[in-house]
């Protein structure tokens, strides 16, 4: 793959996961359906897309940027764990 595809994939692959990101809403910032609100986790999706892009797995590239851009373990303490496995998931079928 030559670089601007990959920059290209990584881009899409950003979008897709900005908007499973906003559908989800994680951190419950109120943003899910409210249209105004759809770029609420674009920079954690460009995060993640690039850390997939280098082939880091789905999971921790999501628990790493979520812990640098909220706090630690926001996504893998108490009920949070189920918000997690619910990224993983929509994500793991928008990545492969």
């Amino acid at each position: 793959m030559t670089i601007a595809k990959k920059i290209l994939s990584e881009a899409r692959h950003a979008q897709e996961i900005s908007s499973v990101l906003w559908e989800l809403d994680p951190m419950r910032t109120g943003c899910k359906g409210d249209a105004t609100m759809q770029d609420e986790y674009e920079f954690q999706a460009q995060e993640i897309a690039s850390m997939i892009g280098a082939g880091a797995p789905i999971l921790e590239a999501v628990v790493q940027v979520f812990d640098k851009w909220f706090w630690e373990d926001c996504l893998i303490s108490g009920t949070s764990t189920s918000r997690l496995d619910a990224i993983v998931e929509k994500l793991s079928k928008i990545t492969c």
